[in-house]
């Protein structure tokens, strides 16, 4: 597109409308990696409809002064015409495209934002478990361990301490013989809090809660097994305490 000052302010960009023609001629014949496909102005800050249409009709007259020196059609090249107050003005002038960045058809961020919010609150309202399903994680949140982690997932709240690799109580030397001579041992243990026992396990017995934690531990043990490299740290402990809160 050819910007074309038909206004003649200063402040506005475009080539003069004696210009067109030369800079016309030289995108159609001299630069073939261009395709001159129309031209644009932009009307005069002032509302009056008479001043706008005298614009518009410069740029008229510029089309069809192109068009009858390339041999074009007149409709072979579209009319871009903005208008600062007249939207409406510049479509009865005969203004082919539409300038996007126009005031008439921007919308504000205001807006944008407004409606962003309430459609996060919406989805929030119409569908709890996407924020039932928030987490908050922290790590090294216990100074006194190795290493920590605690995790939060709606009501679930679990505290991870890892102790070791320490070297193994002689009953566990005793138990597992060589076994520990070639390669050091993980322990998992499971704990219920006593003040965070859900109704779910207080209308269970003490032995079946035991045995829950048991069954965790073991679950949890067989999948560090496969990725913690106990055969690094022979005749060493390595103790995992997950705590249910």
């Amino acid at each position: 597109m050819l910007q074309v000052n038909t206004s003649g302010e200063i402040q506005k960009h475009g080539c003069e409308p004696e210009q067109v023609l030369q800079l016309a001629r030289m995108v159609v014949q001299d630069c073939p990696f261009l395709q001159l496909i129309g031209l644009m102005t932009i009307g005069t800050a002032s509302s009056c409809a008479e001043v706008a249409r005298g614009e518009f009709s410069k740029l008229f007259q510029i089309r069809n002064q192109i068009c009858t020196d390339l041999d074009w059609e007149v409709g072979q090249l579209e009319l871009s015409m903005g208008m600062s107050n007249d939207f409406q003005e510049a479509i009865c002038c005969g203004s082919s495209s539409v300038r996007v960045d126009m005031e008439y058809n921007s919308i504000p961020y205001s807006k944008l934002c407004k409606e962003a919010e309430n459609s996060e609150q919406n989805l929030e309202q119409s569908n709890p478990v996407a924020t039932e399903l928030r987490i908050s994680m922290k790590m090294n949140c216990v100074e006194s361990f190795r290493g920590s982690a605690y995790i939060e997932m709606n009501k679930t709240k679990i505290l991870c301490t890892v102790i070791g690799p320490r070297e193994a109580h002689k009953s566990s030397e005793d138990s597992m013989g060589m076994l520990l001579a070639n390669c050091g041992k993980l322990t998992v243990s499971v704990r219920f809090a006593p003040f965070a026992k859900t109704p779910r396990l207080q209308r269970r017995r003490k032995e079946v809660a035991l045995s829950e934690e048991q069954n965790l531990a073991t679950l949890i043990q067989q999948a560090f097994d496969s990725v913690v490299l106990v055969e690094r740290y022979p005749k060493a402990e390595i103790v995992l305490i997950i705590s249910i809160l």
